[in-house]
């Protein structure tokens, strides 16, 4: 729960200090990982074939969400590693993704979960996620199971089910 709000307070933070550079955040969300987590992450990375700029990186913390900031940063969380399938990673990944397409640029972190963020760039970030997939020839239905994962998930806040399940009721009307 501390990371999450760690994300709402970041709107106002973001600009601060190094120019949407997450640095402090992930110190204080247990630093990053760098064993079996993180070669998942990466390998579901690769499978998006992403511009070079965007990197992805697991953030040592138990809780379900994913992150993706202006300067083309993706952080997933350890939790979130553990509750997916590869594939559903991937769509995890993708949905990020498609934050840094929507416009080229963030102004703040958004994260998969939705909380304090505009429902409306959750929508567009699944579809954009979703059409990463199937450009990529991959099954975009993943990002549906990913979601209901991510929704079911004991970690996941109450407050953000609702709006998760509005998110897979948009995919499936697509």
């Amino acid at each position: 729960m501390r990371g999450l709000a760690m994300v709402i307070l970041l709107g106002s933070l973001v600009g601060c200090g190094s120019a949407g550079s997450p640095g402090r955040w992930v110190q204080d969300m247990g630093g990053t990982l760098h064993d079996a987590h993180a070669q998942r992450a990466q390998a579901a990375l690769a499978l998006l074939a992403p511009p070079p700029n965007v990197r992805v990186r697991v953030l040592d913390v138990e809780s379900v969400g994913a992150y993706a900031w202006p300067d083309g940063q993706i952080f997933v969380t350890r939790g979130l590693v553990d509750l997916l399938t590869q594939p559903e990673l991937v769509a995890a990944i993708a949905h990020e993704a498609g934050h840094l397409m929507d416009g080229g640029h963030l102004r703040a972190p958004r994260a998969l979960h939705g909380y304090g963020s505009d429902p409306d760039a959750e929508v567009r970030a699944d579809a954009a996620g979703a059409s990463l997939l199937r450009q990529r020839g991959l099954d975009a239905r993943v990002m549906s199971s990913m979601l209901d994962k991510v929704c079911a998930s004991p970690a996941a806040p109450a407050s953000c089910r609702p709006g998760l399940r509005r998110r897979i009721q948009a995919l499936a009307r697509r």
